[in-house]
């Protein structure tokens, strides 16, 4: 019984050492593929990483306090939409002080669960900080649906502030596609 028992507890320990081992190596690569450019993540060497690679970067986010690579990392969990990664990034926009990890957040809900993060980021619409709210009617814009685009025509019509519209509607003229025949000078 005794030799049972501590055969299951040395294979159980070989298995978190190995798995240890595994997320080190993944942590390395990671570091080294995320924080030594400027570049956008790269979507196919990031997928390369193996299957738990968003359990790594959530667990990095808890570890590093650095905003420039909390940016980095809530930006390639953009690229998934398990659901972890979803709860995690909803708990950003709600839950996190720093306005420019909120916008990030917000943008990566967008590019990771696409139509479905409608339902998610429609709440933001109203918040108090209106550099919220102008990255959800911009995110939401990107969706280009007709369920997004109303959420953003009413957005425009009933926001405050000036700049918002602005920037927001900006954005929205910038997305469009350039129509035939028409030449847009440069001044």
């Amino acid at each position: 019984m005794f030799s049972k028992l501590f055969l299951l507890l040395s294979l159980l320990s070989l298995i978190a050492f190995a798995s240890d081992t595994m997320d080190t190596t993944l942590i390395t690569e990671l570091n080294a593929g995320l924080f030594t450019t400027d570049k956008p993540v790269d979507l196919a060497w990031l997928k390369s990483r193996g299957g738990n690679v968003q359990t790594v970067l959530i667990s990095m986010y808890g570890r590093d306090h650095k905003v420039r690579h909390r940016i980095k990392l809530l930006e390639a969990l953009g690229n998934f939409n398990d659901t972890a990664t979803v709860a995690f990034l909803k708990d950003r926009n709600v839950s996190t002080e720093n306005r420019v990890l909120r916008l990030v957040a917000i943008r990566s809900l967008g590019q990771g669960m696409g139509r479905d993060s409608i339902e998610v980021l429609k709440g933001s619409l109203q918040d108090n900080d209106p550099h919220v709210r102008r990255q959800t009617a911009e995110t939401l814009a990107d969706l280009k649906t007709p369920e997004s685009d109303a959420l953003v025509q009413g957005f425009l019509a009933q926001e405050k502030a000036d700049w918002v519209t602005s920037r927001v509607k900006k954005h929205l003229a910038l997305s469009e596609p350039p129509q035939p025949g028409i030449v847009h000078l440069k001044r």
